[in-house]
């Protein structure tokens, strides 16, 4: 019988002590760890976060890696004894991920998870609310008060209006370091007829905001004279009938035309100081019981636009009731 050499013995005995740590290992391999913070798609302002998660029963370590996104590689990657680790991290945008693992073996990678990390007092990410003039306004003339809601980590805004003449953009109003939210637009600056955008940043000392833009239209052409076309002046009507009032559609000779409404006035006083009726009428018609008790009328139409441009008033015709 042959004998086992000293050296032959050793091998053996190792790899049956590695076969025996091998099999008295727990497979985790269909465990799956649970992420707990920082949440999903979250925006901290910080620099030094806390990352954690569930522990896996069985799971001797767990393997954290952090990737920076804007530059696609990954900043971290260790291999931890707890299910937590705080970390300094520099701004940009991230995600991260976790592994439980044993002797054996190890579970999948969690799905990534996203993370924003922006510098205390950030701006870069802030939407400036711009509150008056809303969005497309007419208005005739100035002065016009432009104001934006308060930005609560900003020193200062910067403002910018422009506008375009002749097929070129042109910076009207460039303004810094304004404490306040709110800016006053002299009439001479806006004096012509156009689209007028103004845009406002936010600023700190250590990031600023990107503009955020609205617009508003500077009409001051007023509405051509109304021309009515019936019922005819000095027209017989009885009481208690129903007449119908019509005009010519609205006419603008302005370069830029804001919506018309149509005022129609009837009053049983040729100075109209009685005014039984004042109405804003959609169209270009508009029906009216004759009053019982009344024996002249008069009537006469007046257009207004969206920037409060207003025509002159029409004729005044009259109806007699008999």
């Amino acid at each position: 019988m042959k004998k086992i050499n000293k050296a032959t013995l050793f091998i053996l005995i190792c790899m049956a002590f590695l076969s025996c740590e091998d099999v008295f290992e727990n497979d985790i391999s269909d465990d799956a760890v649970v992420l707990l913070s920082p949440a999903e798609g979250r925006v901290v302002e910080t620099d030094s976060i806390t990352f954690s998660w569930e522990t896996i029963d069985d799971a001797d370590d767990y393997q954290f890696q952090l990737r920076d996104e804007l530059s696609n590689a990954i900043v971290i990657d260790s291999v931890l004894p707890l299910n937590t680790i705080r970390l300094g991290v520099a701004p940009s945008d991230y995600s991260w991920r976790v592994k439980a693992q044993n002797f054996g073996y190890e579970t999948d990678f969690t799905f990534p998870r996203d993370l924003t990390v922006l510098l205390p007092d950030d701006l870069s990410n802030i939407d400036i609310t711009l509150v008056s003039p809303v969005l497309d306004t007419y208005i005739s003339s100035g002065p016009v008060t432009l104001s934006w809601g308060a930005i609560e980590d900003a020193n200062s805004y910067s403002i910018s209006v422009t506008t375009v003449q002749s097929g070129v953009t042109v910076e009207i109003i460039s303004e810094a370091a304004l404490e306040e939210n709110i800016f006053n637009l002299e009439e001479s600056s806006i004096e012509n007829e156009g689209e007028y955008t103004w845009s406002v940043k936010a600023v700190n000392d250590v990031s600023e905001s990107d503009y955020t833009f609205s617009r508003f239209i500077i009409d001051n052409t007023a509405p051509d004279t109304p021309v009515i076309i019936a019922p005819e002046n000095d027209i017989t009507v009885l009481p208690a009938q129903m007449i119908t009032f019509n005009w010519q559609v609205a006419q603008d000779q302005g370069e830029f035309q804001s919506p018309i409404s149509t005022f129609i006035e009837i009053s049983d006083t040729p100075s109209f100081e009685d005014i039984l009726i004042n109405e804003m009428v959609d169209g270009q018609s508009f029906i009216y019981e004759i009053p019982v008790d009344s024996e002249e009328l008069w009537w006469r139409v007046r257009f207004v636009d969206e920037a409060d441009n207003q025509s002159n008033y029409s004729e005044i015709r009259r109806m007699i009731v008999e």
